[in-house]
């Protein structure tokens, strides 16, 4: 795994807290002038992983080589190569102090000349799309974007070869998210600069050259975003239809149909459908879909995102319910398909499609949970709302807030 072209190599790494392994044998690189995402549920072992690059905790045992340097043994020599932004910006900007005052108190702390800090801060804020109405203002005074902005500044005035972010979009509205992340690829593309993002925001994928999975301390896949969509299945495509009066018997039906792999409600009329091989069980469906006598308003075949695969490896294959779902129907030992077990697995029953008997959902616990996303107003998932009900913590799939059922 070590290689000439690699910035960063993590290689079998451990790290033990309080007698608790927290990340187990993890690896993976980050190839020089790219930009490479870590994502996982809370509890993955993100901010672990990121003390480890950042020299703050030492491993059990593995490998931590950042551009060249060991980062247990020259820590000095990794302070010059890196350079660091925190989640919040009350962690490294001093709100009563304008902008170019913030970067040259942090500058002055490597023993930067004030002329170059000068030149630094003028580049940088010029490629973070900051005018310079805007240096002399205190930093209280900026928007949420113009803050996080100034606050990426402050990580590179070191001039670091890796800039690493930790939770980059949190607390940003969907347009200051978007513009953050076009900024940050700007930085990547005008300076060569390489980035690691730790996040559960899965739309900063969007810039991401590679991707590592964290789960439970472990790395569970990692790789190029095209690449581990490719791994869903059709290749990673699959149909949304537009089913007039679609309702929970009707879905119930399409998750039973043979070649079913997953699906999602994402609308009151839509849904999502992945089939074992799109091309040749594609049609099989359709007609399927019409015997049942369904009006369909439109059907388009899709490629899957990274929030799919998320979610379709997160939040159900290493979804610990799932274990608890029959894999074969109980009367006549037909084995069940993976959209008739999702099915179960949030609760309700299905309709075994040999035997015709019914096959009774997982009991969940009797939680009132919300409807409709407390922050936006959005009507939530079927996804987000077997995890509510599950008593797990979850997301809006449009605002990203937290939702948790106390």
């Amino acid at each position: 795994m070590i290689g000439q072209d690699n910035l960063i190599t993590i290689q079998n790494l451990d790290v033990i807290l309080d007698k608790k392994k927290i990340l187990k044998d993890i690896s993976f690189t980050l190839r020089k002038g790219e930009i490479l995402g870590i994502f996982g549920k809370s509890g993955a072992g993100k901010s672990t992983c990121l003390k480890v690059l950042t020299s703050q905790l030492k491993p059990k045992k593995g490998k931590v080589i950042i551009a060249g340097h060991d980062a247990m043994k020259d820590k000095s020599k990794l302070i010059s190569n890196i350079g660091y932004v925190p989640q919040f910006e009350s962690e490294n900007l001093y709100p009563e102090m304008s902008a170019m005052m913030n970067l040259f108190y942090f500058g002055r702390m490597y023993n930067i000349d004030d002329d170059l800090i000068i030149k630094r801060a003028k580049k940088y804020f010029s490629v973070l799309g900051l005018s310079e109405e805007v240096y002399s203002r205190p930093v209280k005074s900026l928007s949420g974007g113009e803050q996080k902005r100034v606050s990426i500044a402050i990580g590179l005035i070191n001039n670091p070869e890796i800039l690493i972010l930790d939770e980059p979009t949190t607390g940003l509205d969907a347009h200051l998210k978007f513009e953050v992340l076009n900024y940050l690829k700007e930085l990547n593309q005008k300076l060569n600069l390489s980035l690691i993002l730790v996040t559960h925001d899965l739309e900063t994928a969007s810039i991401c050259n590679s991707i590592v999975i964290l789960h439970q301390g472990e790395v569970i896949d990692f790789g190029s975003v095209d690449s581990l969509v490719s791994t869903l299945p059709s290749n990673g495509h699959f149909l949304r239809l537009s089913i007039e009066n679609l309702n929970e018997e009707i879905i119930a039906k399409i998750g039973g149909m043979p070649g079913v792999t997953y699906f999602f409600r994402t609308g009151r009329e839509e849904i999502e459908v992945f089939l074992e091989d799109l091309d040749s069980q594609g049609q099989i469906f359709l007609d399927s879909l019409y015997q049942l006598g369904l009006k369909l308003n439109y059907i388009n075949s899709e490629r899957a995102t990274f929030s799919h695969y998320f979610t379709i490896k997160i939040g159900v294959e290493l979804n610990p319910e799932v274990a608890k779902v029959p894999m074969t129907c109980p009367t006549c030992g037909t084995e069940l398909s993976q959209g008739a077990r999702d099915i179960l697995r949030k609760g309700k029953p299905t309709v075994c499609t040999v035997c015709y008997n019914k096959i009774e959902g997982v009991k969940l616990p009797d939680i009132v949970v919300p409807q409709h996303c407390p922050y936006c107003g959005i009507v939530l998932s079927e996804d987000v709302l077997y995890l509510l009900k599950t008593q797990k913590m979850a997301h809006c799939t449009i605002c990203k807030q937290k939702i948790k059922i106390k």
